[in-house]
């Protein structure tokens, strides 16, 4: 049976209208069909991700937003998944050396910032979302938060600081949402009167936390100087070892601790190592690892007793690693 000429014209209309969509396609232009949602969002505090828009195609499009404040709605209800992560901790910093046998500390690492390896959210038109994504060594939190009710989606906690040589960073937990994992524990820093080495930081299948920094020598023999702590693996790689002694903690994905200045009048004598940053956690379609927390730094150098001479000046511990938020379509 033959169609109706209006009606061959029409489905003649909507092939070449498909074909048009294929064939772009092809050139890697994705073209909107009916029923797509589009998302719109306004950067509102920070200089991370411009303010802009975007047609979210499910299963293709990927939105990775740093370190800032947004606000964003959409044309039509659509779900999303939401995965993230909050900052790292800082690590603490190297105290300076002199001669008593409690001086020369090494500095403690930061936590790991907690994980959302994914929470499954239906954003609705109507409503304003806030996304908040925190920055390195800050306390503020990752969160998604809906206008209406307010209802908060997700939070995640930022890693603790380090501070003093046993005052290491705890791992962020205890957020809200779907899929979180703690985030590691800072390791321990050094005295300058042990020889032992520096804890290393907690490993976390989310994001590690860094290593403590490594104590100054109190001896005038360089025998008590100490190599700082590894940083805690993460769920996006190895978390980066602490220097050996005098050097800087190396950190592929955290952000490593400093070692201690050389004594500019006692040059001899050397400073612990800084502690090596945790790894951070690696989101798909995104680069970079996220949430590391950093190593302490290294102790700074000690003169020898009754020397006269002032010691070095502790290292400073690394910023920790952003924390970051993704939308996936």
């Amino acid at each position: 049976m033959l169609e109706p000429h209006g009606v061959a014209s029409m489905s003649r209309g909507i092939m070449r209208r498909r074909l048009r969509q294929l064939l772009e396609d092809e050139r890697g232009f994705l073209t909107p069909m009916p029923g797509h949602s589009t998302i719109t969002w306004t950067r509102t505090v920070g200089s991370g991700t411009p303010s802009g828009s975007a047609t979210l195609f499910p299963g293709v499009t990927v939105l990775p937003f740093t370190p800032s404040t947004y606000t964003f709605t959409v044309s039509i209800a659509i779900p999303i998944t939401f995965r993230g992560a909050s900052s790292g901790g800082s690590g603490g910093n190297g105290t300076s050396g002199n001669d008593a046998p409690s001086d020369g500390q090494g500095g403690a690492g930061g936590g790991g910032g907690e994980v959302t390896t994914g929470v499954v959210i239906t954003l609705t038109p109507g409503h304003t979302y806030t996304l908040v994504v925190s920055g390195a060594g800050t306390s503020v939190a990752t969160s998604l938060v809906d206008s209406v009710g307010p209802t908060t989606l997700v939070s995640l906690v930022a890693g603790g600081a380090g501070a003093g040589f046993v005052s290491h960073g705890a791992g962020g937990t205890g957020g809200t949402g779907t899929n979180r994992i703690a985030g590691g524990n800072g390791g321990d820093g050094g005295q300058s009167a042990s020889t032992q080495a520096r804890t290393n930081g907690v490993a976390s299948s989310g994001a590690g936390g860094g290593g403590g920094g490594g104590g100054g020598d109190n001896t005038g023999t360089g025998v008590n100087t100490q190599t700082g702590g590894n940083g805690g693996n993460g769920g996006g790689g190895s978390g980066g070892g602490g220097g050996a002694t005098g050097a800087n903690g190396q950190s592929p994905s955290g952000n490593g601790g400093i070692h201690g200045n050389a004594s500019a009048d006692f040059a001899g004598l050397n400073g612990g190592g800084g502690g090596g940053g945790g790894a951070g956690y690696a989101f798909a379609g995104v680069s970079g690892q996220y949430g590391g927390g950093s190593g302490g730094g290294g102790a700074g150098n000690t003169a020898a007793s009754g020397s006269g001479h002032a010691g070095g000046t502790g290292g400073a511990g690394g910023a920790g690693s952003n924390g970051i938020g993704v939308l996936y379509a």
